[in-house]
């Protein structure tokens, strides 16, 4: 087996020169070993592995390796990286979000859906390509796949999950204290002092807080600007994309600018086009007025508004200025509410506990 013959490789090399590539070994290495790299784990690999294998069928630990691998953005399980890129449970899953989750585990940071949507597309893709050269999808169905891209959910501010950033505190602490795996893989429950609803008042007091802030400030532009062929290429394959059929109001999308004249400007972004008043757009004074304009192929951000005549698209800006709340019970210590930013799909970075602030600050 595979198995063997990378213990005998590293026997004959006298280190270790191949890890694990089995699911099976990679099902043991997270469930029953430390991750260190020696020929004595090695060896306990080797037969953890094919004790395994006599005792389990290959679906009962595939079973185990789905729902133990890290596909990215915190996501422990092909049931939670489900939840978090779709909104779905794995039985709903269709055959582009399966194809996408297969190729995550490889790289799950390189190909996130989330923070590199272009290398997401391309390893989906990949693996749509190999599902059809191994006759396990046909010529349609990879056609439909293919159009469908990514298709992953929007993260409008504030769409992560209540408390995250009190949340990842408390993961951090138990990493610190037990080690990476133990959240994981120990079972653990675990309880805090959390007040959801201070939580959920927390939350919505400092996004609004930050949001009236940036809108006074006034707005920075676009974020870049295409060339005359990227427009055209970023056009046909958004017009392709089935995702982009139906926006949701209130949520940020990036669209291009089509077209551009003194005081009006027309965004695209799919099927969707409008034209938008932008006369009367407060700039922020650290824009030069030279260059408070727009012109075609510049990438800006847009929400989806109601309009009588059906959903249309207005400017808008994700902040670029951020803040922080805690809430702290004076008598007993306990932390009742903890925001660590504007956005936590965004930064993950906790300004209560990671940022150094001057002394004297509050």
């Amino acid at each position: 087996t595979s198995i063997a013959r990378a213990f005998i490789a590293n026997l004959r090399a006298g280190n270790v020169v191949q890890g694990g590539s089995t699911i099976t070994q990679q099902v043991v290495k997270a469930l029953l070993l430390s991750p260190e790299r020696s020929y004595r784990r090695k060896l306990r690999e080797v037969m953890l592995s094919l004790k395994l294998e006599r005792e389990l069928t290959k679906d009962q630990i595939l079973y185990l390796y789905l729902n133990q691998i890290y596909l990215g953005d915190g996501n422990y399980g092909i049931g939670a990286a489900a939840r978090s890129y779709f909104g779905k449970t794995v039985p709903e899953l269709g055959l582009a979000e399966a194809a996408l989750l297969a190729g995550l585990p490889k790289a799950p940071s390189r190909y996130s859906p989330t923070h590199n949507p272009e290398g997401a597309l391309m390893r989906q893709r990949y693996v749509l390509r190999r599902m059809l050269d191994e006759g396990m999808i046909s010529a349609g169905q990879y056609r439909a796949a293919y159009r469908r891209g990514l298709a992953v959910l929007e993260h409008e501010p504030g769409s992560a999950e209540a408390g995250a950033y009190y949340i990842e505190y408390v993961r951090r602490h138990l990493i610190d204290r037990y080690g990476e795996r133990a959240p994981y893989l120990k079972g653990f429950r675990v309880f805090t002092a959390m007040d959801p609803k201070l939580q959920a008042a927390a939350e919505e007091a400092l996004r609004n807080g930050i949001e009236r802030l940036d809108r006074q400030l006034g707005y920075w532009g676009p974020s870049e600007t295409l060339s005359a062929s990227e427009l055209a290429e970023r056009l046909e394959s958004e017009r392709e994309r089935e995702d982009l059929g139906q926006l949701e109001p209130g949520r940020i999308y990036k669209a291009v600018v089509t077209d551009s004249e003194p005081g009006r400007i027309t965004v695209a972004l799919g099927p969707y086009s409008s034209s938008i008043d932008v006369s009367k757009l407060h700039w922020h004074p650290a824009v030069e007025p030279k260059d408070r304009r727009f012109e075609r192929g510049d990438v800006v951000e847009v929400t989806a508004v109601e309009q009588d005549e059906g959903i249309g698209l207005a400017l808008a800006q994700t902040p670029q200025v951020n803040g922080a709340l805690v809430a702290i019970e004076p008598a007993t210590g306990k932390v009742r509410a903890m925001v660590g930013g504007y956005d936590f799909a965004r930064s993950q970075f906790n300004r209560v506990v990671q940022a150094a602030r001057q002394p004297g600050s509050a």
